[in-house]
């Protein structure tokens, strides 16, 4: 959670200092421990540095070599360190930093030294020779980097702040990102909402040059090899092995460390995990959870997870912190998020990891590992339902369904309608009508389905959308639908969204799940082990005997967080009115729309309002903060007053 910023002057101007001192000063919330300027001719760099791990106690940055032959910016933690100082000795001593790494592995493979980093990087290298700027950022986007060009200036940046402060950058809000936040639409990788400044997307490089801008990907989940081995418990010790290593690695920390802990299988494993992997002289692992004790009832069954929290503490070797999530409003500290973010967010329970942040920073944690979504890294599964359909393997499909609703104390009709049901319509756009009718004919008996009905749903149906040229492509393998769900855009954006929430707080987020290594294992599984017995991420469950707790490990459940938002934005509903920018947000939402949409949230009852309703409104709020913040940064702009500080938002 260091920053890193730099200027290119396309035209040959010379860099002056005092631009990248400005943008640097931007950013200094993010580097607390120390800061550095480099400029050359036409070139200037600089870096805001946050300690986190042993190296960087003693690291400076910029870091230059054969003086200003070669330059580099980075907020980077590279993973498999001990492989490439192995590579790269004697050149470098085994207590390099991981810039120093970086820097050394562009010398001796250039562009292509992306391909050896395993970690999470956003740098930049001033290569004097080939007069060009090559940049990078890691393949799940866990570190940001945004930039500006036009004809005159190349300028790059940890935070849109940061370019604000070049009189080059006018910044203008994009009516068509605006529009598309609005709808709830997050697809864009390369856009902001400020036209002109864009973001390099996740998994790629870029080399600048003079008169153009290359971008290339470097890395995708679908080039993950196939993994074979010959038993479930070899299966099950290499998933270990190479979770551990994921944990140990972002376990490397030269201040505290913690992690946060809502009770799920993700978060506890890491939690289990890294506790597993501490030395018995070590401190406890600090641990941060959200919890709703004054929550009624009926909605605490829905969100609950203390006693699968408690489960974890009770083993010992923690030291939980628990934060009052019922106590917080989601609209808590809107003038500071947006300040940091600077663009407008829809992430409706940020407040709750706010909060961990803000006590994780309380507690003088620099290093916070999250679980965030190691369902999707590990993979759920159920595209081998798909399989088994496909190959006719009827036996085998219902057995595993009738697994799966006896673990789940649930119907297994969801996962028929949408893992097995396509498989029949793929068929019939096909014209595979042999094969359709005994498929139709499986199905129908062993799920109790009417044949009439799947014939006219999917069967006529299906043939007349590709008639008509409306068909939608075929459902995917396993492999391919694990792949599509790691590729999503929306993990860019809520990666930048975490990582400049914890910058509020000087922590650096931490994903062990978003390990490269981690997730080319996962992808590259036979589909029996993720899911078998009725099981979804079998192997993962397995891999954690002996880590986690029994009643986590095999839990099929999983919270609702949205009891307690609809309760909590429901409770600031009588300022509401003061909230809402109606001048700001003229010129993009319908006020009469709006007005009236309000209307009918607050006369409406608190049950009937938990639904779209107040979404709508909370994404319109913070979009009339952010457009109100806007307006008040050009106007200090215009009257050269400066930006916006943290303190005033």
């Amino acid at each position: 959670m260091s920053a890193i910023c730099g200027i290119f002057h396309l035209d040959g101007q010379p860099a002056a200092r005092d631009k990248i001192a400005a943008m640097s000063a931007a950013l200094a919330h993010r580097g607390p421990d120390r800061d550095g300027l480099w400029s050359g001719n036409d070139v200037a760099v600089a870096h805001r540095l946050l300690v986190t791990t042993l190296e960087s106690v003693t690291e400076v940055q910029p870091v230059v070599r054969s003086p200003g032959q070669f330059v580099l910016v980075a907020d980077a933690r590279i993973d498999n360190r001990d492989e490439l100082l192995s590579t790269l000795r004697p050149s470098l001593s085994y207590r390099a930093s991981d810039s120093e790494i970086i820097l050394a592995a562009y010398e001796r493979w250039g562009c292509e030294c992306v391909d050896r980093l395993i970690g999470d990087f956003a740098f930049a290298i001033w290569d004097s020779r080939a007069d060009t700027l090559f940049c990078a950022r890691d393949p799940m986007g866990v570190k940001p980097f945004y930039y500006f060009r036009n004809d005159r200036v190349f300028a790059f940046a940890t935070e849109l702040k940061s370019l604000f402060t070049l009189a080059d950058v006018t910044p203008t809000i994009d009516p068509d990102e605006v529009s598309l936040f609005m709808s709830g639409r997050h697809e864009e990788r390369t856009r902001t909402m400020y036209r002109d400044l864009m973001r390099l997307p996740a998994a790629h490089t870029m080399v600048v040059t003079r008169d153009r801008v290359i971008v290339r990907r470097f890395w995708s989940p679908e080039s993950a090899a196939d993994v074979r081995y010959r038993t479930d418990e070899e299966f099950a010790e290499a998933f270990r092995d190479i979770f551990a290593r994921a944990v140990s690695a972002r376990s490397r920390c030269a201040k505290a460390i913690g992690a946060t802990l809502s009770g799920g299988l993700d978060s506890s494993s890491v939690v289990c995990m890294a506790r597993h992997l501490r030395s018995r002289t070590a401190p406890p692992l600090q641990t941060f959870s959200v919890i709703f004790p004054t929550l009624p009832e009926r909605e605490l069954r829905l969100i609950d997870e203390r006693s699968f929290v408690d489960s974890v503490v009770q083993s010992g070797g923690v030291r939980p912190h628990f934060v009052r999530g019922d106590q917080i409003s989601p609209l808590r500290d809107l003038r500071k998020i947006i300040w940091h973010l600077d663009e407008p967010y829809f992430a409706p329970n940020l407040y709750l990891h706010w909060g961990m942040y803000e006590a994780a920073g309380e507690t003088g944690v620099r290093v916070l590992l999250d679980g965030f979504d190691g369902d999707s890294a590990v993979g759920h599964g159920f595209g081998r339902l798909t399989g088994l359909a496909r190959a006719r393997q009827w036996d085998a499909l219902e057995a595993e369904l009738l697994a799966f609703s006896a673990h789940h104390g649930k119907s297994a009709q969801r996962a028929v309608d949408n893992y097995v049901l396509p498989h029949l319509e793929d068929l019939a756009r096909e014209g595979h009508y042999v094969s359709w009718l005994e498929a139709a004919r499986n199905v129908g008996r062993r799920f109790g389905l009417s044949r009439a009905n799947l014939a006219l749903t999917r069967g006529i149906r299906p043939m007349l959308s590709r008639s008509l040229g409306r068909a939608r492509p075929a459902i995917r393998s396993e492999r391919e639908a694990h792949v599509e769900g790691l590729s999503q855009p929306l993990y860019q954006l809520t990666l930048e969204i975490a990582d400049k929430s914890a910058a509020a707080f000087g922590v650096e987020p931490r994903y062990p799940f978003f390990d490269r290594r981690l997730i080319e294992f996962c992808v590259g599984l036979p589909e029996e082990q993720k899911f078998g017995g009725g099981w979804p991420r079998l192997l993962f469950r397995r891999a954690m005997n002996g880590v986690l707790p029994p009643a986590i490990q095999w839990r099929t459940t999983k919270s609702n967080l949205s009891p307690n938002f609809h309760r909590q934005f429901r409770a600031v509903d009588a300022s509401m009115s003061e909230m809402l920018d109606e001048a700001a947000l003229a010129p993009y939402v319908r006020i009469d729309r709006l007005c009236a949409l309000r209307s009918q949230y607050q006369a409406a009852n608190a049950q009937d309002a938990r639904n779209a309703q107040d979404l709508t409104l909370f994404r319109t709020i913070v979009l009339g903060e952010w457009l109100s913040q806007f307006a008040d940064r050009s106007h200090r702009a215009r009257s050269d007053v400066g930006a916006l500080s943290p303190e005033a938002a």
